[in-house]
């Protein structure tokens, strides 16, 4: 038995990238999880677009709002949605406009950076409902989506432009020799 012997020992940590974690302790969201074809992007002051990387560490800021966003090969903005849970705050069930408070989540779990309760389960209206408790946004109960997802940055639209609807649907918007982009207006023919 060894209970009163001291042990010493170090460990060495070589070419770690914190990067590589899909949680970002200083932002306190999940990473933008960028797929194949992605390129980060982000805009200056006079709204030019700049391609950055994403390890630049202006690319997004969740709690200043300023969503991480990234262009496709095909020339199609996204924005991350990263994992979170929403409370509304007032405006519950009105017709008036509300407030939402959203809590970002670690990773795949329902811990938030300040550790507020999340309910995943047992929504009951007027018992346990979103106007009383931070639920788990349903959308993170997709398989692929625990992380974050992305979604179109501008409304999807035929990059070849669309034929103006007079009754009837245009023959020359036939959606089979159309493609699909997702970008600003002033972007289109």
């Amino acid at each position: 038995m060894n209970q009163e012997k001291e042990i010493k020992a170090h460990v060495i940590v070589e070419n770690f990238d914190y990067d590589s974690l899909p949680y970002n302790e200083s932002k306190g969201v999940n990473r933008p999880v960028l797929f194949t074809g992605m390129t980060p992007v982000k805009w200056d002051d006079e709204f030019k677009e700049i391609e950055t990387t994403k390890k630049d560490s202006g690319w997004y800021d969740y709690n200043n709002k300023k969503w991480a966003n990234a262009k496709t090969s095909d020339g199609s903005y996204w924005v991350w949605i990263p994992r979170y849970a929403y409370k509304i705050t007032d405006g519950y069930y009105s017709n008036e406009t509300g407030t939402i408070d959203i809590k970002f989540l670690r990773e795949e779990t329902s811990v938030s950076a300040g550790n507020t309760i999340i309910e995943t389960t047992g929504y009951n209206p007027g018992v346990k409902d979103t106007s009383m408790h931070h639920f788990l946004h349903p959308a993170f109960d997709v398989e692929g989506s625990e992380l974050g997802f992305w979604v179109a940055k501008y409304e999807p639209t035929a990059a070849e432009g669309v034929a103006t609807i007079t009754g009837d649907c245009d023959p020359a918007d036939d959606v089979s020799t159309k493609t699909i982009k997702v970008m600003p207006k002033a972007m289109y023919n």
